[in-house]
Parts: C-alpha cells; structure tokens; sequence
C-alpha cells in the first residue's frame, strides 16, 4: 500500500448502536415510560433528601437493573433477556456515567400513539436528565489547545487525526468469587469490611446493590413460574433463580443465572475466562449424573443466545484457556462446550477467544481449527508463552497476575477483575503522516519527514492519555458504579469505590489504526522520492491534494517500492523502528498522566478457504511455525474471494457468511457497501 489519501479508517459506519438493535414494540415502549417515571422520582427523591452519590445511584439502581430483564419465554433456559434502558446510570452501554438517550425519547414522544399522558412522563423526564448528563462534561476532557488532533467528536462520521470515546469499557467482575461465595458471602465480606471502618455511605451502597441483584433473581423466579404452565424448563429456571438469590449456587445452571444476571446490572459486556469460573460447576453436573454432554450442550448454547442478544456488536468477549486456571481439566471440558457452542450458532457474538500453551490439552485446539475453518471468525488465538511475559513487562505486575491476562479483539489487554483500560481514544496513524507531509520543509530531508511525524505522534500521545485520565476522573465524580466496585478486586478491601482508589491497576489504552500504511509510506516516500529522485516532495503534495488523479504514473511507481513483510530488511526495520517510537511515546505519556500503564491497540487478518482445505495440515503447519517465531496473536476470517464478490451481488444468499472487520466480526451482508469493498480488498490471497 502507499500513501493513503484518507483522512481517517474506514471504521463501523451503518452499524446500529447496540444498546437498541430495534424498536421496542407499543407494549415495551408503555414499559420503559412507566419505568422512565418511576427512575425520575427515585431520582430526584434522594437527591432531593442530600443522599451521598453512592446512595443516590443506589437509589436508581433498584429501579434500573430489574427493567434491563424482560420477562422469560418458553424456550428460555436462562433467565435475563437484557436491554439497557433509555436513562439510568452505566460505565458504557447507556453512556459513561448518568445518561439520557434523548434521542429515543423524543422519537418515542412523537409516535402517533403515544398518549398525552406518556408525552407528558417523556417531557418531565427529558427536562431532569439532559441536564444531567455526565457526558455534558466530555468535551472538557479534551485538553486545551488539542482542538486540531480532535476537530469532531463524532466517531463514526467526523474527521479528524484523533477521537475520543468517553467511556469505562471492558470491566471484568470477580466471577470466580461471586460463584464461590454467592450473595450471601458478598454480604459477610461487606459486613468484615464495615468493621474495617472504610466508607459507610460507599459500603452502604455496596450493600443495597447486593439486596437489588437478590430482588431481581427473585422476581425473575417469580416471572418463570408465572410463564411455565407446566413447562419443566421454565420451572428449573425459577428454582435457579430463587436457589442463587439465597445461595451459592451449586449447579451448572444456577453459577450461569448468577453470572449472568451480576454482568448485565453492572453494564459490563464482556465474561472473562468463563471456562475458568464455569468449569467446576460442569465437572461437577457431569461426575453426579445431573447433567448429560447434551444437556450442558444446550444450557452453552443458550447462554450463547443471551449473549448475541444484547448486540453489543464490538463486545460480548469470552476467553478460554491458557495458563492459570485453576483447574485446566475442568475448564478444557467447558472449553470444548463453548467452541461447539461457537460452530452451532454461528453468531457475531459473542467473541470467542482461545488463550493456549503447550501443555494445554490439544483436542481444544482441534476443535477451535475446525470452527475457523468452516467459516467462523472465532475463536481468536492468543499464545501464552508470548503473551504472559509481554503482559508483565507491559503492566509491571507479578508472573500470577500476568497470567490472568484477557486479550480484546482490537489488541487491548485487561487484567480479569483487577484492571481498566480499553481505549478512550483513536488515532489514524496515516493521517498523522499525511499533516508531517504538509508541514514538511520543500527541502526537507526524509528524517525530516519522520521527525516530524514522530513529533505528532508524541503531541497526540499526550492528549490522548489526558483524555484517558480526564475521562477517569469524570466518571469518578459522576457514581460508584456500585456493581461493578462489588465485584472488581480490592475495592471492597480498600473500601473505594472503582475510579476512587478501588480498582487494582487504573490503566489505558490508545487505539492506533495506519500503523502499517505509515510505514510503507515512509518506505515509497524513501524509495521514490529521496533514493531514485523519481518525483519532488512537492509534486507528490500535488498529487495528494488532488487524489491521485492526474498523477497516476507516480501513484504507480510508490505502489512498487517495497513494502513490510516481504523480506525487504530496510522496510520491516523501519516499521519496527516507528512502531517502537509509537509505543514509547504512549507508555511514557500515560505515566505523566498518572495511569499505571498506557498500552498501543493494534488491529490485526484474513486467510483463504483453501488453507483448510483436506487435513489441515498446510495451515497447522504454518501456525506451528508462527507461534515458534514468536507469534502472539491470530485473528482469522477464512474467506474465499469468489464467496465475498457473490455475496455483495446477491446479498439474500449469504446470510451465513462471517468476517472480521477490525475488532469485532459481521455478517458480510449487514456491512455498508464501503466496509464490504474494503474487506474484500485486504482479504490475503
């Protein structure tokens, strides 16, 4: 590739937010304004009686978290279809903070049969939340004089080199302590914590989110038996339910209801190493004959089911394998369960991640080849003999702790239940390159052309880390996000709330798109313009400014010049060389921001159908060689060009048809016709 003309990536356009993947029907509708009248008054009760913030959210809370839970159907296995609703308080699926989906609402107040009445719910509503809106405040976090690297704040259709996302994504909660303790336990640590005289308001929180998540279990039990008419499945259902607001829970189906349920009311969208916190209870099913391989099958497959079904679109993360599980037997038998689960569904969601070692049993790298070879994008691959040591030198923590380590799609890193991080801001490398082009001297020599990139990416580093921290300590200052400082490690212990000393490792990271354009553009510009004289650093500004065209014999000629990873050492030096500057600029200024790391996101890939075709022995030839190398990651679609030009002309056939777009995978059919022309353009062949 050469120097791209784009001002930003091709990123996400036409995809709907997932919070509403449709228009809730007159019947929900009725349901969310009675509840929109119902979280008004709560909130403006307690504001009204001086409760502390932590009581405040509380207080919204046991309104918001039994709505997010429409009422089980027949066919239903697990409790919990989740939507958020159009106001409340979340880390990021409603917005960051207090957020009111004002939009909806007004869409809603103008519908020909919505009542006076309704009208009137909506209008009370609106005029007490949009003022109090925590994302009022997000422009701010912006630092001044950065307004040229973030010239618009609409990601999906402003341009600009920089954005900012303004949320606190990829919470992990403590599944492996809720199941093994249940909400009783959770009450005792609390009790243990009260006497350790930490913050009585915060822990008085803690505990009434404790007795919200009880309620909710219980009215869902109730809602099960209510639906069952005999129906066997919808009564074990509610006896889950019931069992797990009292209990701990003891089967395979109850440790789902719970998990389940506590990550919806904490608006996290992602479900850690779910083999880890889930095998035990399957082992154990399986050992007392409660359950048959079929029938954990089916209660996978639906959880599978909840989890597509809150169309999160670049969330719904599960992680399996790798070292540091507390029972690698057990959770490799899950394991299987959730990539079979992956094969049968054939869902966007969730995003299967496969972490693997040596020692880990094969047949679960067996299964995950033989899904991704039939079409699916997942699961991903992660190599834990690179990626545990690169986490500890990264995030500064012990061999155990690295060992914990969730990989995200875009190429995040979290520490599961003791960390924060997933970017809160964007940069488009290329265009970066392309303002150093502008500025760069008519004389400029090339390392002046790559000093004053890299003098660009520094600049942006640095607002971008303040945006990270800043949004931190608006959020803080917003609620305790009480589920989630419940079930994230130490903030019980410290007695904080998650963004006020309570979370392990306050970290970030910086999402980077070009990395690889830039430097095959640094090496066409080398090549064609400074090593050949083949055209004037002006003359190629010319052609930029105009698109190419009229200058296409020079778009040609850099087309040509070498590119990374095609065993030209200057060209894969200099990318090593500009990838290590990015990554350098980012870890340093994190640090001067207070953030206990600062990490580079880099998207990665795509092979042909035909690598798995037969044994597949040519494709695990080719990763055995990878990971020997040193290989940390692997994220494939397995397409087959003739497939994705069919599918853009005949749409209505290919409805089963899965690529990976960046971070996250589609159905090819429900891209916008540039993201599927683009896709197919970088498919590897």
């Amino acid at each position: 590739m050469t120097i791209a003309p784009c001002r930003r990536p091709v990123l996400r356009e036409g995809l709907a937010p997932g919070m509403w993947p449709a228009e809730p029907d007159r019947a929900q509708r009725q349901r969310w304004i009675a509840y929109l009248d119902r979280v008004t008054t709560a909130h403006q009760a307690a504001t009204a009686a001086g409760l502390a913030p932590a009581l405040v959210e509380a207080a919204v809370l046991a309104e918001q978290i039994p709505a997010c839970f429409q009422p089980p159907r027949r066919g239903d296995l697990i409790a919990g279809r989740c939507q958020f609703p159009p106001v409340g308080f979340s880390p990021e699926p409603g917005g960051c903070g207090w957020y009111c989906r004002a939009d909806v609402l007004e869409r809603w107040s103008a519908l020909a049969d919505t009542g006076a009445g309704e009208r009137a719910v909506i209008a009370r509503a609106l005029a007490w939340w949009r003022p109090r809106q925590t994302s009022a405040g997000l422009r701010a976090c912006v630092p001044a004089g950065a307004d040229d690297l973030f010239p618009a704040h609409n990601y999906y259709e402003g341009p600009g080199a920089c954005w900012a996302l303004f949320r606190i994504a990829g919470c992990q909660l403590d599944f492996p302590t809720l199941l093994a303790d249940g909400l009783p336990g959770l009450r005792r640590r609390l009790a243990a914590a009260r006497r350790a005289e930490a913050d009585a308001s915060f822990l008085a929180g803690l505990e009434r989110t404790v007795d919200i998540l009880a309620a909710t279990l219980d009215a869902l039990a109730g809602q099960a038996r209510a639906a069952a008419d005999g129906d066997l499945e919808l009564l074990a259902m509610a006896d889950a339910c019931a069992a797990v607001a009292a209990g701990r829970p003891r089967t395979l189906r109850q440790a789902m209801q719970l998990g389940w349920i506590a990550a919806c009311a904490a608006g996290t969208i992602n479900y850690g190493r779910m083999d880890d916190w889930l095998g035990p209870f399957l082992a154990e099913d399986l050992a007392d004959g409660r359950l048959d391989e079929a029938g954990a099958q089916r209660l996978v497959d639906d959880l599978w089911r909840l989890i597509a079904g809150r169309a999160t679109i670049f969330n719904g993360r599960v992680a399996i394998g790798g070292l540091g599980r507390r029972d690698p037997l057990q959770a490799d038998r899950f394991a299987l369960l959730a990539i079979r689960a992956t094969r049968r569904l054939r869902g966007i969601e969730p995003q299967l991640t496969l972490r693997f070692h040596p020692g880990q049993d094969p047949a679960v790298m067996d299964e995950a080849l033989a899904a991704l070879g039939e079409g699916c994008t997942y699961p991903l691959l992660y190599n834990d003999a690179v990626n545990v040591p690169a986490v500890e030198r990264a995030f500064g923590v012990p061999r155990a702790l690295a060992e914990s380590y969730l990989p995200y799609g875009c190429g995040e890193y979290m520490l599961d239940h003791a960390s924060l991080g997933t970017p809160n801001a964007i940069v488009n490398c290329a265009a970066l390159l392309l303002r150093a082009l502008d500025e760069a001297p008519a004389d400029a020599a090339f390392e002046q052309v790559v000093a004053g990139y890299q003098a660009l990416v520094e600049r942006a580093a640095e607002a971008c880390a303040a945006v990270q921290a800043a949004t931190y300590r608006l959020a803080a200052g917003a609620g305790a996000f009480l589920p989630l400082s419940l079930l994230t490690e130490d903030c019980i212990a410290r007695g904080r709330a998650l963004l006020d000393g309570g979370v392990r490792h306050l970290g970030g990271t910086w999402e980077t798109y070009g990395n690889t354009i830039v430097a095959d553009s640094l090496v066409a510009l080398r090549t064609v313009v400074f090593e050949r004289r083949q055209a004037t650093l002006a003359e190629l500004r010319a052609a930029l400014a105009a698109d190419w065209r009229g200058h296409e014999a020079l778009w040609h000629r850099l087309h040509r010049a070498p590119k990374f990873g095609n065993d030209d050492p200057a060209a894969d030096d200099l990318l090593c060389r500009l990838h290590d500057h990015l990554c350098r600029a980012t870890a340093a200024a994190g640090r001067r921001h207070g953030l206990d790391s600062f990490l580079v996101v880099v998207v990665n890939n795509k092979v042909a159908r035909s690598w798995f075709a037969g044994d597949g022995a040519q494709v695990r030839a080719l990763l055995a060689g990878y990971w020997a190398a040193g290989g940390a990651q692997l994220i494939i679609t397995v397409s087959d060009p003739g497939e994705l030009q069919a599918a853009m002309e005949r749409p209505e056939d290919y409805g089963h048809l899965l690529v990976r777009v960046g971070g996250f995978s589609a159905r090819f059919v429900d891209l916008p016709r540039n993201v599927q022309a683009e896709v197919a353009a970088r498919a590897l062949h």
